[in-house]
């Protein structure tokens, strides 16, 4: 191998699943020095997460001045650096260090499913929307952010891997769900049949907060109204099909247990429940890979209480449409579910979005941490 070296600066706090994302143990196995630089405290002040964990490989960075020492003390030209941070205005001195230093950098998309491509009338709509004030400043940014890396010569990331044909990737390689589906056995984890919804941890999830500034005036209050809709309408749902409703729940969720009014809660089983059930209940959700990939009856809803983020109500829209899809907001409907539509996904629009955002007919067959290592042997 070319360079011995390699470091993870991340975002989140270090965690499982970010070991397993980034296939931390199998590069520890194949010869290479690890660290994790986690660097979310200067990034995203106070963000936890359920899951963290502490390795001996794993430091944690507070402030700009610990990831000037951390590079100072380490082989440069003998490191390659992943780097899982937001690239926009608030760290832009963290590219303008790794820049300065000549730093090997790999962006890695691990959500490439979360971008997908709008029609010019998708794209009116959305700056038309409550969204107006929010995209305009966003591009205020933007602007700012590219005369500042042209300024200060940064060029992030050198490499790009991403499983989106839709992006300007440098490599391509598979979505993580595409990989667990495609490689991993899928035992059933709930005997009998089932219906299964998609948790996407509202409103606690920490990105609404540190990604959308979603700040409730009372949280409480909002996600017991947002429960108390999916509630009644799982029971409706239960009472029609005679199976029960079982929550696929978001893997930074920490849940008591009486927030789905006592049905069962399952965490880090996903694509499991998924490819074993007989029908799934999404909103905006990632998870969308597993239905795709295990071509399931869906259904899109929404609530009053998910609405108050203009994003999270278009980002669900804009999911539906790509499959033709109706979105129902259960809150408007008055207990009259009868009219909603539970089918599969179209043939044609479901192999188009397996090819377009998880996989491609070069990397299929391949499983990454193969790809990953075979590029870095080039490095």
């Amino acid at each position: 191998m070319s360079k011995k070296n390699i470091v993870l600066i991340d975002h989140e706090p270090y965690s499982t699943r970010r070991r397993k994302l980034f296939y931390i143990d199998e590069l520890i196995s194949a010869g290479y020095n690890v660290a994790v630089w986690d660097v979310s405290q200067f990034v995203f002040p106070g963000m936890k997460v359920t899951d963290e964990i502490t390795e001996n490989y794993l430091k944690k960075l507070y402030t700009l001045e610990n990831l000037k020492e951390s590079l100072n003390n380490i082989d440069i030209d003998d490191t390659i650096f992943f780097v899982e941070c937001v690239d926009n205005w608030k760290t832009r001195k963290v590219f303008a260090l790794l820049s300065k230093y000549k730093c090997v950098t790999i962006r890695m998309d691990l959500y490439a499913n979360t971008i997908i491509k709008e029609t010019l009338s998708q794209k009116l709509k959305r700056f038309l929307s409550s969204c107006f004030f929010k995209i305009i400043r966003g591009k205020i940014f933007f602007i700012a952010k590219k005369l500042y890396n042209k300024r200060h010569h940064i060029q992030f990331p050198c490499y790009f891997l991403s499983s989106s044909a839709i992006v300007n990737r440098t490599h391509a390689i598979n979505h993580p769900d595409y990989e667990q589906y495609k490689f991993l056995p899928h035992p059933p984890v709930i005997k009998g049949e089932y219906i299964v919804f998609l948790d996407t941890y509202f409103p606690y999830h920490p990105d609404l907060k540190h990604f959308y500034q979603f700040n409730s005036n009372n949280i409480t209050a909002c996600a017991k109204k947002y429960h108390d809709s999916l509630n009644n309408f799982f029971s409706f749902l239960e009472k029609k099909y005679k199976m029960p409703i079982i929550i696929a729940a978001h893997p930074k969720s920490e849940y008591t247990g009486k927030e789905f009014g006592g049905r069962e809660i399952i965490k880090y089983q996903t694509n499991n429940l998924v490819t074993n059930a007989s029908l799934v209940v999404i909103q905006t959700s990632n998870s969308i890979s597993y239905v795709a990939l295990a071509n399931k009856p869906i259904v899109f809803i929404l609530t009053d209480a998910s609405n108050q983020i203009p994003r999270y109500k278009y980002a669900t829209q804009t999911l539906a449409q790509l499959f033709d899809k109706n979105v129902y907001n259960i809150d408007k409907m008055k207990n009259n579910f009868s009219e909603i539509d539970y089918s599969p996904l179209d043939e044609k629009k479901r192999q188009s979005y397996i090819y377009t955002y998880l996989t491609s007919k070069e990397t299929e067959n391949s499983k990454n941490i193969d790809i990953i290592k075979s590029f870095l042997k080039q490095l």
